[in-house]
């Protein structure tokens, strides 16, 4: 219940800030930095979306291989094999959800050919501006590993705000476009993380309890038919817990 109080209000937050950014800065703040776009021209092409999510699926099947052979991964990859399925899955739904709802003009299209710097309300498409879908593929991989490894939440405050600065700076995003792609991802890799953060607890407490338990919960039926030991198949987490 803690959770969803402070997830409204971080949304009324989020609201209030990003109307107040339609309102008096994104237009301004987009000008002044129009001049930039040209010099960002090959970042933006290397870090596209399809690309950035190329990269973590390489990443994923990686880990899953890695999971397939060893029969377990360490905390760390399974953290950021999470992360990164949250990550494509927050992107997907802003892409076919959130965009086509909201429709907004990217900055550029926007100075070329003005509607208006606000919504226009169903009538928008994957290429629509906001949220900002980087802001949101970034954000929710990163919020996974803070929930997980909290002392690291600093540092990946520092390293959203540099994300956000560049968008800004490059022009590719309006002020509120960035906002909110990061609140969304901030959504997703919170309640994921929270998840994880329990699991992660949870195997704890088994190896706490019992080394040899706590071997036999990290392994996986896959691996054991790989390697012969039939006899381990049938041995689920759930009955070596209520052991």
């Amino acid at each position: 219940m803690r959770f969803f109080l402070k997830w409204f209000a971080a949304l009324a937050a989020t609201t209030i800030l990003c109307s107040l950014c339609i309102l008096y800065l994104d237009v301004p703040i987009a000008r002044l930095f129009l001049v930039n776009y040209e010099k960002f021209t090959v970042i933006g092409y290397v870090f596209r979306s399809r690309f950035l999510i190329f990269l973590i699926t390489c990443m994923i099947l990686s880990l899953l291989i890695m999971r397939i052979i060893r029969g377990h991964i360490p905390q760390i990859g399974e953290t950021l094999a999470v992360a990164g399925l949250s990550a494509i899955s927050a992107f997907l739904i802003n892409d076919f959800v959130l965009k086509r709802i909201f429709s907004r003009q990217y900055v550029l299209e926007f100075f070329s050919h003005p509607i208006n710097s606000g919504f226009q309300l169903f009538a928008g498409d994957i290429n629509s501006g906001f949220p900002s879908g980087h802001a949101v593929l970034v954000s929710a991989a990163l919020f996974v590993v803070a929930r997980v490894y909290c002392r690291m939440l600093p540092l990946i405050v520092m390293t959203l705000s540099i994300i956000g600065a560049v968008l800004l700076f490059g022009d590719w995003h309006f002020l509120s476009d960035i906002l909110a792609g990061m609140f969304v991802g901030a959504s997703a890799g919170t309640l994921v993380g929270e998840h994880m953060k329990a699991r992660f607890s949870k195997l704890l407490e088994v190896r706490n309890d019992s080394p040899i338990k706590f071997r036999e919960f990290l392994k996986s039926p896959l691996s054991d038919l790989i390697h012969g030991r039939m006899d381990q198949v049938t041995h689920s987490p759930e009955r070596l817990l209520d052991s």
